[in-house]
């Protein structure tokens, strides 16, 4: 059987940037300041563990220096909620 696959890469030239998970259709939605935006779906939250898992346990770590307060903020919300989620298996 022969098989095509498709390659897709896309830049988005803005500091802003919101990612979301939709729950409902399983898709990474991921959008700009200026409405450009791209939709993956058959995204589980399975997938999401393993990117969580690909960013925080790579060889290569993120540059803690970069980091601005707010997202210090978010990952001290992650940690609390990925605590809990663990704690009530």
């Amino acid at each position: 059987m022969i098989r095509q696959s498709t390659n897709h890469s896309f830049h988005f030239d803005t500091d802003v940037l919101n990612v979301m998970y939709f729950d409902h259709d399983e898709s990474l939605y991921i959008d700009d300041a200026n409405d450009n935006a791209v939709q993956v779906h058959g995204v589980t939250p399975h997938h999401l563990i393993m990117l969580c898992r690909n960013l925080f346990c790579a060889r290569t770590k993120i540059d803690k220096s970069t980091l601005k307060d707010y997202e210090w903020k978010q990952l001290h919300e992650i940690k609390d909620a990925i605590q809990l989620f663990i704690e009530t298996k």
